[in-house]
């Protein structure tokens, strides 16, 4: 890794920084970069550890990489690689280049009004897609915004980043921790202890869709006010939210059609048993189109024959052995060749569904959702293990396990099974390691004793051939009283010569 004068990142892993930000935080910023083999412009989030003071973010450090490689959906930004390097932890995703959207509507705002209606309904059905997903694969983002939603270079699709406040959660159980922005915030966060679930996405679709209309956020504690979520006017602020839709909402939505009055007013009820559920956002008329369904899981893996292909490429560009990426990619699934199939597999998927409508499907039945590849579904269960610098040297001792001398199954009847059991520790130690992958049977050495076992193990004497023992007994040294009566034997035998 190449570093600046000031700490600044020119280069990490096969990635060169090109010197623009996305964004900044406390202690994390995300910059644009590009893999130095294929080209392709990432998005680096860079964490610093040593900014981080909150106990709470220093648990949970890990889980946004974890969480997010759970999710495939082509308005969610994708994981690529994750690396940790000094106290700093990198996590490469897909970048988008057109901007947040927030900046995205206030430039397209007029005098007082927002995006068109259209336009804010096809950016809404993107934005209920993906959160369908998300609690599909038992994802709770937990701070949705206009920020923490960017736009493509096209300015068509939506990409949601920032999964550093996320969960996984599933039916029948509760979050507890209050979190995300203040201005997006469900009212159930506002009680202490009190338990919650995906609703609260569910409220934040709202606020956003009610931006994307009007120009502004729904709740606002002081009129005129810059810094609504300070001091004083943060009672206010909940006030206001725990009320929910009022005639102040409803008088600002005027200039929009019944149905998306009616979807916003649904999605910001404060009492969780009555707001809109993510099912029926997905099936409200204002967003789904006439006899279509929308798709919860947009994009499948790619098949054998792909996926061997995409092998095949990073193999050359590697210079790499073929099963060695396969073995790699499956002991590391975020690792640095890793990285590389994730890329050329993102953009393959992409490219096959970019004649076809991502969100919408004809087939009133929805298919059975996709499971991940086994080692992938590993990493989403454990802390994730994050790669360094190296392309091959990081991996080598998680590759031990697919390099496995398969163990000889004794026949039945041999006398010698128990005793080979006992020594096949000893034996595969002396046998040379073969790949997992060739299949083939140890080569097993035979010694100077006329058994297959190391002299420096104990004999098999039960049932032995008597040619053997007899080899044996050769080639063992005497001992001094063996010596000694050899000498008296022979003198006897001489006196009676």
């Amino acid at each position: 890794m190449a570093l600046a004068k000031k700490g600044q990142v020119y280069s990490v892993g096969n990635y060169l920084m090109t010197g623009k930000v996305f964004g900044k935080g406390h202690f994390a910023k995300v910059e644009e970069a590009t893999h130095r083999i294929i080209g392709k412009k990432v998005a680096i989030k860079v964490i610093d550890l040593t900014c981080i003071k909150e106990d709470y973010a220093r648990r949970n450090l890990h889980r946004e990489p974890r969480v997010m490689a759970k999710l495939r959906h082509p308005c969610i930004a994708a994981l690529y690689e994750t690396m940790m390097h000094g106290p700093r932890l990198y996590v490469v995703m897909e970048a988008a280049a057109g901007g947040d959207l927030c900046s995205y509507v206030l430039a397209a705002r007029g005098s007082a009004r927002g995006l068109p209606e259209s336009r804010a309904k096809a950016l809404a059905a993107q934005l209920v897609s993906a959160v369908r997903h998300m609690h599909s694969r038992g994802v709770v983002h937990r701070d949705l915004k206009m920020e923490n939603i960017m736009l493509d270079s096209t300015k068509q699709f939506i990409k949601i980043v920032d999964f550093g406040l996320s969960n996984v959660w599933s039916a029948g159980g509760a979050l507890r921790t209050p979190c995300g922005s203040l201005e997006y915030a469900a009212p159930e966060l506002f009680v202490d202890g009190r338990k919650y679930g995906p609703e609260v996405d569910l409220w934040s679709i709202g606020v956003i869709v009610y931006g994307m209309v009007t120009g502004g956020l729904p709740f606002a504690c002081l009129e005129g006010s810059k810094q609504a979520t300070e001091g004083h006017s943060r009672p206010q602020l909940r006030a206001a939210i725990a009320r929910g839709f009022t005639r102040k909402q409803r008088n600002a939505l005027a200039c929009v059609s019944t149905e998306c009055k009616m979807f916003i007013q649904q999605l910001l009820e404060p009492k969780v048993e009555l707001r809109m559920k993510i099912e029926e956002a997905a099936r409200h008329r204002w967003v789904k189109r006439p006899g279509m369904r929308m798709k919860t899981h947009p994009l499948p893996p790619p098949d054998s024959k792909v996926n061997r292909e995409i092998y095949r490429q990073i193999a050359e560009l590697s210079a790499q052995n073929f099963l060695d990426i396969v073995a790699q990619i499956k002991a590391e699934p975020f690792g640095s060749i890793a990285g590389l199939y994730n890329i050329k597999t993102h953009l393959h998927q992409m490219q096959a569904a970019s004649g076809l409508d991502l969100l919408w499907s004809s087939n009133t039945t929805e298919p059975r959702p996709s499971s991940p590849p086994e080692y992938r579904a590993k990493y989403e269960l454990k802390e994730p293990s994050f790669s360094t610098l190296s392309l091959h040297s990081q991996v080598v001792s998680n590759l031990q396990k697919f390099r496995q001398v398969p163990k000889a199954t004794p026949k039945p009847g041999n006398s010698t099974a128990e005793a080979v059991e006992k020594i096949s520790d000893e034996i595969k130690s002396k046998a040379k390691q073969l790949s997992y992958y060739s299949m083939r049977r140890p080569v097993f050495k035979v010694y100077e004793n006329g058994d297959g076992l190391d002299n420096r193990l104990p004999s098999i004497k039960e049932y032995s051939n008597p040619d053997v023992n007899e080899k044996k007994a050769k080639l063992k040294p005497p001992r001094e009283e063996d010596a000694a009566r050899g000498t008296i034997k022979a003198q006897q035998l001489s006196k009676q010569s």
